[in-house]
């Protein structure tokens, strides 16, 4: 296991190896930015929450405790800037530090690339976010592709062994963690338990379990089966055929790469399909699903659901659709043509792929059914 790289320098009142950070406040606030000129704020509530949520998986592995401000001076600086155009560097990160202590950094994120707030589509927004804080906090890029640190993206990024290892290293491990635990390449039973746990499959069919607390669980090789437990978790498929369940909670869940059964369980769950042909369900809660790529089936089961499409995503099938019950339609700006077929109403996107909604009449798609 190749070790990931230090920056040499680490948030906190000293830079000695192993000391917590404190608290470090971060902003999506670019006013008063040192280094990028930044063209505008992010301001869809979608890319927040992956921000969010990439600041909460290195407070969930490491002794730091991360702070989001609405306005004012902030530690971290997050916004939007023109790097190079599309398809080149996705994402950077600059830090200011005096002798090994660090005490400012900010995130650009390219307004030029093609992001999709939704992991499996367009450039990885998520996974982006998760290896430039990582620049900010004392790791530089690796050499291992299992690496968040890796430079190149890839549809699927996760913490390797070798990054908590060195993250952890600088931080100490995050307080209350409750159970860190790693897979290896066999097939693992691997359990969380009343803490906010940190579960990896690694390689192999896994059965991973969170139990109680907010859990990050990925499977990420194998066919693995995932279950959050009790709440807020966040859990990944990764590669090949999963099902993963967030359970109890408000989860958000992503199967990732492969034909994978994905569900949210009770509360408002996020639920992505990823990549793949995968079935998607919401369950019990107000829900948003995202098949993403493949032609997925979707149902959001009780709750008043929103089933999210963007551009070429495939042909897709809501089982339950029914705007009566306040459920609704994201078409993320495209327009349609609806048709009959087989006693279902079928909409076909500009974007390209369709929706199908099975056993919805053939009275007009009311305007209210669209988010």
């Amino acid at each position: 296991m190749a070790a990931t790289p230090l920056t040499g320098t680490k948030w906190g009142d000293s830079g000695l190896a192993g000391t917590p950070a404190g608290t470090v406040t971060w902003s999506f606030d670019v006013t008063g930015s040192r280094y990028y000129a930044y063209d505008d704020i992010i301001a869809s509530e979608a890319y927040r929450s992956l921000v969010r949520l990439a600041f909460d998986a290195w407070e969930k592995v490491a002794a730091i405790d991360f702070v989001e401000v609405g306005s004012g001076p902030a530690d971290i600086q997050v916004g939007l800037d023109a790097i190079d155009g599309r398809g080149g560097t996705i994402g950077q990160a600059v830090w200011y530090y005096q002798g090994s202590v660090t005490t400012h950094a900010e995130i650009a994120v390219d307004s030029a690339e093609t992001w999709s707030p939704f992991v499996p589509g367009g450039s990885n927004f998520y996974g982006m976010m998760v290896h430039e804080i990582g620049h900010t906090i004392g790791l530089e890029h690796s050499d291992d592709p299992a690496s968040i640190m890796y430079p190149i993206a890839s549809a699927y990024m996760s913490f390797s062994n070798a990054d908590l290892a060195a993250i952890q290293a600088l931080y100490g491990p995050a307080p209350e963690v409750g159970r860190l635990v790693y897979g290896t390449s066999a097939s693992d039973l691997l359990m969380g338990a009343s803490g906010n746990d940190t579960v990896y499959g690694y390689e192999g069919a896994d059965n991973l379990f969170g139990y109680a607390g907010y859990d990050l669980i990925s499977g990420n090789q194998g066919n693995d089966q995932i279950f959050g437990g009790q709440g807020n978790d966040v859990v990944y498929g990764g590669r090949d055929q999963d099902t993963v369940a967030g359970n109890l909670g408000n989860d958000t869940v992503y199967g990732d790469l492969g034909n994978d059964t994905v569900y949210g369980g009770q509360g408002d769950d996020l639920v992505y399909g990823g990549r793949g042909d995968d079935l998607v369900s919401g369950d019990l809660g107000n829900d948003t699903l995202v098949g993403g790529f493949g032609n997925d089936w979707l149902a959001g089961r009780a709750g008043a659901d929103v089933f999210s499409f963007e551009a070429g995503q495939g042909d897709d099938v809501i089982v339950d659709f029914n705007a009566a019950e306040g459920d609704r339609l994201v078409l993320s700006g495209q327009t349609y043509t609806t048709a009959q077929v087989n006693g279902s109403e079928v909409l076909t996107l500009s974007g390209g792929g369709t929706i199908t909604l099975l056993g919805v009449g053939t009275a007009p798609l009311d305007v209210a059914a669209l988010a």
